[in-house]
């Protein structure tokens, strides 16, 4: 099985490389990709790398994301937790 990174907190709002957004763009993607991931009953991940979290706009881009999931009554699990998922309900 294999889960692929999807949104990464660097790749959106590093302003020297990568997609260089502000946060309400970087938000805006993030729920452009939600949705679409939601459309093919996929696995959305994140990740927020420790040292970024205080950088006030990355924070809050971090916070209002998980808020928006929460919203979309998305499940949130570890990768261990989503293996065990697949296995328990989605393996054929």
């Amino acid at each position: 099985m294999e889960i692929p990174l999807i949104v990464q907190d660097g790749a959106m709002l590093n302003p020297s490389k990568g997609m260089r957004l502000d946060e309400d763009t970087a938000f805006q993607y993030a729920e452009q990709i939600a949705e679409a991931v939601t459309q093919v009953g996929g696995v959305l991940t994140l990740l927020w790398h420790p040292n970024h979290i205080i950088k006030p706009d990355w924070w809050r881009l971090y916070l209002r994301t998980l808020d928006y999931l929460k919203g979309k009554n998305a499940w949130f699990g570890s990768v261990r937790e989503i293996g065990k998922f697949y296995r328990e309900n989605l393996r054929s």
